[in-house]
């Protein structure tokens, strides 16, 4: 009888009926979320009309998803138009059904305005205190909501940075007449804000928005930065200058990432006073870092008038090593700072394969310049030299050093003294490696069948993971397909299902194995080829390479020779990854060579094969049209049961038109 109520309601309300998977998947998620404050600030202008209680279904839904109670997750709702008023505080209700009824009750309030900019700085003095309920002072990350059925009548721009400079998390949420940018400066980051057409559309952005509230973990939120403010630390403010320049970019290293990292520091007598702070810097970043010979490699340049090496990237195979190496550093001395002359110094010495360099086999390669006054020669074509080697430098340097000789590296951090360098130097270790490959389609074709267990899908889900977040994935850029085979097959998302990394990271993380007896690899290719390398998946065959990664642990019982022909014709790169049982020969038929076939002994194995994986990707024998060679697409199918009804082909394989289109397999 309850559950009818809801239904009839959610039917009023023009949303569709919570299914029975969704229900299963909010329960689920409830289990794994951790202490959070969370508050909804709602359009209640009249600007709303009657479809104020949509508004009110929305919070509902997602407040039905969360683990709500006095120690783990609180919630709050606050309504704005003319003003702004709270209909409940962070510590009014301590039970979800308690905070289910206050919702229920809410009223709109009305008014003729829409003072968003007001709501939020009332929102940040009153409602995000400990009086209120807030636990911001205990370090519970603190989100906020925001739902707009228009535009603001006020400045938002200063609440909104305010409010962000505190470390309380917005997202906003508009329909088609508030302006894009104002959602953007209200929100935390830029994919935190989304558009939707009117407000009976809330439900389409819940499910994402559920999954960032439960999922976020507390390191997540603190390798954040909001964007349309500057990163300040106390009385020292840190300035990030970004280029077009495209190349890896720094991250924390975890357990068996490879990374070569450069020091190249000051060594001036102007600078005597200040090494012990630098050498400690060092230090203190180099005790984060997982140092060993097949892991973070570590080097330190000093130079003046001319550098001096101190030690090169293969002189230590330990981070005690290390440590000891910088404990012995003495400041060289000198009157000139030649810094042109030292990045090329340490481009041709140092990056290397006799100075313990890996760029050959792609580790990301990176440099930690130091420095504390002007260059007295020129930087500029030692710099741009440098990234063109796809090595990602970060510029460190007092305010006595001069901006049109650092503009030219890829990062920029300002400091007054060189007192809190240790702390504000681990901030590069929080960017994300992202490659640039140029343009690509990659659809991932994964087999989710009885020969992939559910552990196996686990390891080749994070194997994905891994892979993309390395990627610079954007609709001009790389876009990316999930396709999963068994005895049928199913999209798990096509070329143009999402518009951002994010979003796309997220529905990976929804991957689930489908289970079958069979994996149809015929099958699922001519699904590939059907239904997702065509122009109305997001397919650009004309503008961007395309690459089909096949990840199987078994043989097929399909003849699946016949499209290695149509793939090569079709201009697909594949690339096939075996595991456990899988058929080496099968995979060959349907790659270029043996070279994109690449053999794993179990799917856990799968991670120590990212880079040559990722060496292979960047090989593109097929371009797209109009000879276009740097740009790239890859499909991702895996094995999972067709849904088609039309015929399958065993072994004695039928014939059939070859279809224009490119895949990469893995």
């Amino acid at each position: 009888m309850h559950q009818n109520l809801h239904d009839k309601k959610r039917c009023r309300l023009n949303l569709p009926p919570i299914r029975p998977f969704y229900c299963h998947t909010l329960m689920k998620l409830s289990l794994i979320s951790t202490s959070k404050d969370v508050v909804f600030l709602v359009d209640g202008s009249d600007g709303v009309g009657r479809e104020f209680p949509i508004i009110q279904e929305f919070i509902r839904r997602v407040v039905e998803s969360l683990n709500v109670g006095e120690n783990k997750i609180r919630v709050g709702v606050v309504q704005y138009g003319d003003t702004a008023r709270a209909n409940m505080y962070l510590n009014t209700h301590t039970t979800k059904e308690g905070v289910l009824n206050g919702i229920k009750g809410m009223r709109k309030q009305g008014g003729t305005q829409r003072n968003l900019g007001q709501a939020l700085q009332f929102l940040n003095q009153d409602i995000l205190t400990a009086a209120r309920g807030s636990r911001k002072q205990d370090g519970v990350p603190q989100f906020v909501i925001v739902v707009s059925s228009g535009p603001s009548t006020d400045d938002v721009r200063r609440a909104a940075s305010s409010l962000k400079q505190s470390r309380v998390l917005p997202f906003s949420i508009g329909t088609r007449d508030v302006n894009p940018t104002e959602l953007r400066v209200v929100s935390y980051i830029s994919n935190y804000a989304h558009v939707i057409d009117d407000l009976p559309g809330l439900y389409t952005v819940q499910e994402e928005l559920i999954n960032k509230l439960t999922e976020l973990s507390d390191d997540d939120i603190s390798r954040l930065r909001p964007e349309n403010s500057p990163f300040r630390v106390s009385n020292q403010t840190v300035l990030f200058c970004f280029y077009s320049f495209q190349a890896p970019v720094p991250s924390v290293p975890t357990g068996g990432e490879k990374r070569d990292v450069v020091f190249l520091i000051d060594g001036t007598t102007a600078v005597r006073s200040e090494f012990p702070s630098i050498r400690d810097m060092i230090g203190r970043v180099v005790e984060k870092l997982d140092v060993g010979l097949d892991k973070v490699r570590v080097s330190v340049v000093q130079y003046s008038d001319d550098p001096k090496i101190e030690f090169l990237l293969n002189a230590h195979s330990t981070k005690n090593e290390v440590l000891q190496a910088v404990l012995r550093l003495r400041n060289k001395g000198g009157n000139n700072l030649n810094t042109g002359r030292a990045l090329e110094f340490v481009a041709r010495r140092v990056y290397q394969r006799s100075g313990g360099s890996r760029l050959e086999e792609r580790v990301p390669q990176f440099l930690i310049l130091v420095t504390a006054g002007k260059s007295t020669d020129d930087v500029s074509s030692s710099a741009n030299e440098l990234k063109k080697s796809l090595i990602a430098p970060l510029a460190i340097g007092t305010r006595n050093a001069v901006t049109d000789c650092l503009h030219h590296l890829l990062f920029i951090i300002y400091l007054h003294c060189y007192g809190g360098i240790s702390f504000l130097m681990l901030c590069f270790c929080f960017f994300s490696v992202i490659l640039d490959l140029g343009k690509k389609d990659i659809i991932f074709l994964i087999d989710g069948s009885d020969n992939t267990d559910s552990e196996g899908i686990a390891h080749i889900r994070d194997f994905i993971l891994k892979i993309v977040e390395q990627l610079d994935v954007q609709p001009d850029k790389i876009r990316v397909a999930l396709v999963q085979y068994a005895d049928k097959v199913k999209t798990e998302f096509s070329l143009n299902s999402h518009n951002n990394k994010a979003a796309v990271l997220s529905a990976i993380r929804r991957l689930r194995q489908m289970g079958g007896r069979s994996s149809d690899l015929a099958d699922a290719i001519d699904h590939v080829l059907r239904f997702e390398l065509n122009s109305f998946a997001g397919a650009r065959p004309t503008e961007a390479s395309q690459h089909l990664v096949v990840l199987t642990g078994g043989r097929s019982p399909q003849d699946v020779s016949l499209y290695g022909p149509l793939l090569k014709t079709s201009r697909v790169n594949c690339i096939g990854i075996g595991a456990d049982r899988a058929d080496t020969r099968q995979l060959m038929s349907i790659s270029k060579s043996s070279a994109d076939v690449i053999q794993v002994s179990k799917f856990s194995n799968l991670p120590t094969i990212k880079d040559k994986f990722i060496n292979r990707l960047n090989v593109v024998e097929d371009k797209p049209g109009y000879d276009t060679p740097s740009k790239n697409s890859f499909v991702f199918l895996g094995s999972q049961r067709c849904q088609r009804t039309n015929r399958r082909h065993r072994t004695t394989g039928n014939q059939r038109k070859p279809c224009k289109k490119l895949i990469i397999m893995a």
